[in-house]
Parts: C-alpha cells; sequence; structure tokens
C-alpha cells in the first residue's frame, strides 16, 4: 500500500497505546472510542470526535498514512473499523497483538464456547470477574447465584443487569500491581476472559495460594478468613471478635477516611444476635418508639410468652393491644407469625434472597431486613443506607456539607464490598461517639 501522508492515527483504549505514545510525540494523534475517552496523560494530542467509520474516513482521508490499533483486546468493533478504513482507503495499517495468556502452573482453565456456557459451568456463591465487554453481560443472566463485578468505563445510570453485583468505575489503563490490589480485595477467585476477537470465551480459576491475584504476602491477619471469618458459598460469615477487626482493619486500608473514627471509637463491636421469628418480632417492637419504650413493650411480651408465632396466631390482635402494641403493630405481628417464615432456609439464601423474603411480609422494610441480615445472620456485605444515624455520620465523619440521601450513601458504600457491614459498625460507632448518645438497639 501507498502512503496517503506523514501522520500517524493511533487508536487508543489499552495499556499498550499509551506506552506507544511517548515514541509518536510530533508524529501521531490518538483517537479513542467513546467509552474509553479520557483525556488526561496522553503526550499526543488527542482528537474530540470519539472513534467511529465515519470520524475515522474524515481524519484519514485528510491526510493520514499509518493507523496503528492498539485498541483494548476485547474491542473488536474498533479493530473492525479501523481495518474497513484502511482497505477503502489504501493506507497502512498496524495492529497490536497481545501475546496469548498461558496457564500458569497453579492455574485451572476451562474452555468454553459462550458467555451462556461460563455463566452454567460457574458454581454458586462464585466471586466473578468478568472482562467480557459490557455489551455480552445480559448473557451471563444463569448467574443467579454468583457475585459479579465488572468495569464501568464510560459515565452511565444503567442498573446492573445481573441479579448480584456491580459495576467498577475506573479509568484506564490498568496497572498489574492495580489489578493484583483489586482481586485481593474483592476476593475474586473465577474470571471470565474473552479471547482476542474470536466467538470462543474462557473462564479461569485462580487457586490463590500461588497466582499474583491472590498470592503470597497477601497479608490478612489472624492466619487468614478461614480462622478469623467463615468462608461459604454466601461470602464471609461474621461471627467472632476476630472477623471484626479484619474487616476492620481492611477498612482503614481500604478507605483512610475510616481511620479517625476506628481510632476514636476503639474496637468495634461484634453486636451478633440470635436469629428467628422472635428477633423479628422484637424489630417490629421497637418501630418508632424509644430503646426504652420498647425494651417495656418487649418484657411484656416475653413474660405473656407471646414471643412465637404459635402464641401470637392464638389470639386476636386486641390481647397484642393489651400488652402495650399499637393497633398497626399488632397487625403487623400477626402478619410475621402467619408468613411461616423459614428462618433456617434464610440462613441458606443469598443476602438479596434474605431481604426479598423479609421485606414480603407486612411490617417488613428494607431497614429491618438489613438488620436482620447483618446481626442476625453475621452477613459482613450488607448495608443500611437508610439508616438516620448511619447518614449523619457519613457527614460528619467524611465531612459532607449535607446528609448523604439513601441512593448516594448506598453507591459511597460499593467502595466498602467485602466489609460493609463492618463499615455499618464503624459509623454507628462514631455515630455514638460524636453525638454522645446510643444508636440503634
Amino acid at each position: 500500500m501507498h502512503r496517503s501522508g506523514t501522520d500517524i492515527l493511533l487508536i487508543g483504549g489499552s495499556a499498550e497505546a499509551r506506552a506507544l505514545a511517548p515514541g509518536l510525540r510530533g508524529r501521531a494523534a490518538v483517537m479513542l472510542p467513546g467509552p474509553e475517552r479520557r483525556a488526561h496523560g496522553w503526550p499526543i494530542p488527542l482528537l474530540p470526535e470519539p472513534l467511529g467509520q465515519a470520524a475515522l474516513t474524515a481524519r484519514v482521508a485528510a491526510g493520514v498514512g499509518l493507523i496503528v490499533d492498539a485498541s483494548h483486546p476485547n474491542d473488536w468493533q474498533s479493530s473492525f473499523c479501523a481495518h474497513r478504513v484502511a482497505g477503502a482507503l489504501g493506507v497502512d495499517l498496524l495492529r497490536l497483538e497481545r501475546p496469548a495468556w498461558r496457564p500458569g502452573r497453579r492455574d485451572r482453565w476451562v474452555r468454553l464456547r459462550d458467555e451462556t456456557a461460563a455463566a452454567r459451568h460457574l458454581p454458586r456463591g462464585a466471586r466473578v470477574f468478568l472482562a467480557t465487554g459490557r455489551e455480552g453481560l445480559t448473557r451471563f443472566a444463569a448467574l443467579r447465584e454468583a457475585y459479579v463485578f465488572t468495569r464501568q468505563l464510560s459515565e452511565h445510570h444503567d442498573p446492573f443487569p445481573l441479579p448480584r453485583g456491580r459495576f467498577l468505575r475506573g479509568a484506564s489503563p490498568f496497572s498489574v500491581a492495580g489489578e493484583v490490589a483489586l482481586f485481593r480485595r474483592l476476593r475474586i477467585d473465577w474470571l471470565a476472559q474473552a479471547r482476542r476477537r474470536a466467538a470462543a470465551r474462557a473462564a479461569g480459576r485462580h487457586d490463590r495460594p500461588e497466582t499474583p491475584a491472590a498470592g503470597a504476602g497477601g497479608a490478612r491477619r489472624g492466619g487468614g478468613p478461614e480462622e478469623d471469618c467463615r468462608m461459604g458459598e454466601l461470602g464471609r460469615i461474621i461471627e467472632t471478635d476476630a472477623c471484626v477487626a479484619e474487616g476492620a482493619d481492611w477498612l482503614r486500608r481500604a478507605d483512610p477516611r475510616f481511620a479517625p473514627a476506628l481510632d476514636a471509637c476503639g474496637p468495634l463491636p461484634l453486636r451478633r444476635r440470635p436469629d428467628g421469628f422472635a428477633q423479628l418480632l422484637s424489630a417490629i417492637v421497637s418501630q418508632q418508639v424509644s430503646v426504652a419504650s420498647a425494651a417495656a413493650i418487649w418484657a411484656r411480651l416475653q413474660a405473656a410468652g407471646m414471643v412465637t408465632p404459635e402464641a401470637i396466631r392464638a389470639v386476636d390482635e386486641s390481647a397484642l393491644r393489651d400488652l402495650g402494641l399499637s393497633r398497626q403493630k399488632a397487625a403487623y405481628a400477626g402478619a410475621l407469625a402467619a408468613a411461616e417464615i423459614d428462618f433456617a432456609a434464610l440462613r441458606r439464601m443469598p443476602d438479596a434472597e434474605v431481604i426479598a423474603t423479609l421485606v414480603a411480609v407486612r411490617g417488613i422494610g428494607v431497614w429491618t431486613a438489613e438488620i436482620y441480615a447483618m446481626f442476625s445472620l453475621g452477613r459482613a456485605d450488607v448495608f443500611a443506607p437508610g439508616d438516620l444515624a448511619l447518614q449523619e455520620s457519613a457527614r460528619l465523619l467524611f465531612g459532607l456539607e449535607d446528609r448523604p440521601k439513601e441512593r448516594a450513601l448506598r453507591q459511597m458504600a460499593e467502595a466498602w464490598s467485602p466489609w460493609r457491614s463492618v463499615a455499618a459498625r464503624a459509623l454507628w460507632a462514631y455515630y455514638r461517639h460524636a453525638k454522645a448518645r446510643e444508636g440503634i438497639r
């Protein structure tokens, strides 16, 4: 092919593109796909229009002699666009190809036909990092009992399309060290990766002892999660003070803004409670009354033996009102007894399913369900952003002008996964410290 000019157009999107750019100063400009448009850090001019066939054609026709395709390995659309434009206009095309990944000694790779096959293969309770592209997320719909993370490189407010998981906001390039730290922090044990410009997919499991993403020097105090905090298909279950301490240590490292609260409040409380009917009934009793009033009503219910579903079903609402419950709460107690919740099954359900099961009962709101999951089931990654004390504590601790609303605090808490319930403990402790009064019962 002959050259139609001397300028070079670099198609970015990968870490290699940024590595190439300094050597092209004075000779090249860079064009980025729309989702990848990040102006910072480029030593060569960044073209204002996002990559597309019309925009690329116009730039090449204006005198570009060489297209260098250094797009992301999964971005087949950009490569296809570059190939078509270069062929149509008769300019040279240089495409960067990364060496193929090869499994390490302790890696176990499974080659699968497509995303649907990968979703079926991944086990219940897996923590999965999807590097297959946002467009194919819905094809992982079968991952109902795994927790899924994937990158969000562009600004959007689309809901996460899978039952359990979230987008990870970030800006490329991503370093090996940074990915190692991210995988360790999120406790990723499966990676689903698209093969370069091919339809096939591969899912690779990292067996933690030797892989960089969870390798030696992972530095968990107390001998690791198996000693301090029971791990299972549902993630971490908080059962001991050591587990809370492990989460607090992680939180201090992950978000240094918590350090003043942790220093001021000392060891965070375990706050584990029994699970079952009586605990939920107690939560209903406590709604919208002072701690002292709730305690007095609860003592009367206990003395009358009205703390089991059988006992509640055996009386009418007037008997419960005589013990101090309002008309509404007496109705809620009856609804809870009639629901016949399988409390043993709740222990085996994912967090979202626990909360959905509980809020289906009249009188149990999201806050009550989240508190139950945190303290009665010991779930380590549940948060209660609708709690006013948490909102006010966040305002005080983080120096915010206004108290964050529920949605904003929920989004803020995503950064504290997988220890969101420990973050809640820290914020409640700081609230009591700052306000010098008791928080939730």
